[in-house]
């Protein structure tokens, strides 16, 4: 008797079990019923996160570079088509890049192909004389059309209030070196002309200036010692320059100088 009082309730809950199942299939089968959306999906770690931003700058890079480009990754709700799609992005109004001068004109439409859920489109950017003296944004805004919505909204916000969005991407950039800590006192005065110049002389990447590498730690001993080494090939370099009468000159067009050691 104790045996049987347990049928009623197994055979219940193995009916709850299946009507469960039956639910998440139907549910699962209706994201596939709505239209397909199109979205910005660009990853910033191996845990699938994604931002809706992007900084660039172009002042650690070689003087001969003269653009770069960006790839921006995108996504599609729904089942691969069996044709291409196509979808476009303009530049939103709270951009302050300004186009052929600081990058170059968005195509009129991109193309998804025939079996892809996901692809990238390339923002080519320019290095401007702008980038000197500003960092400028764009921000690329996607568009509804005859093959895909934008129905998806925001992903999620920053601790600083900071959207994310799924529909809109922000490129940020510039071309202005920074400061590294201490220059003043062992280069004298800052300029990206004069940071440069050390860094060709060095044989380094100017981005070491302001943040050292695994060998020479930013502040260690071994920083500050190759950081003399540095200095005492400017002073070298300024010289000879100065003696075959092409002095170097700042950007404002005074002698450019450092400190004697």
């Amino acid at each position: 008797m104790r045996t049987h009082s347990y049928i009623p309730g197994f055979f219940f809950v193995m009916f709850l079990v299946t009507m469960m199942g039956a639910g998440c299939k139907k549910s699962a089968l209706l994201t596939y019923d709505t239209s397909n959306s199109i979205y910005f999906h660009n990853l910033t770690d191996a845990f699938g996160n994604v931002d809706s931003a992007r900084d660039f700058t172009f002042a650690y890079e070689d003087s001969a570079m003269k653009d770069t480009v960006i790839r921006v990754a995108l996504r599609v709700t729904g089942l691969p088509a069996d044709h291409d799609r196509k979808f476009s992005i303009a530049v939103d109004g709270a951009s302050t890049a300004v186009e052929g001068r600081d990058f170059e004109k968005l195509a009129a439409s991109y193309t998804l192909p025939a079996g892809m859920i996901d692809d990238t489109i390339a923002v080519r950017l320019l290095r401007s004389a702008e980038l000197l003296q500003n960092r400028v944004t764009l921000v690329l805004a996607l568009q509804p059309g005859d093959d895909f919505t934008t129905h998806l909204a925001n992903q999620g916000m920053y601790d600083d209030g900071t959207v994310i969005s799924y529909l809109k991407y922000r490129i940020s950039f510039s071309d202005i070196l920074t400061e590294p800590a201490g220059w003043t006192l062992e280069f004298g005065l800052f300029s990206p002309k004069k940071m440069r110049i050390v860094a060709e002389l060095a044989g380094i990447d100017a981005s070491w200036l302001n943040f050292g590498d695994d060998e020479y730690p930013l502040n260690s001993n071994a920083y500050r010692y190759r950081t003399y080494y540095f200095i005492e090939l400017l002073n070298a370099y300024l010289s000879e320059m100065a003696a075959a009468g092409t002095p170097v000159y700042y950007e404002d067009g005074t002698l450019m100088v450092t400190t004697d050691y």
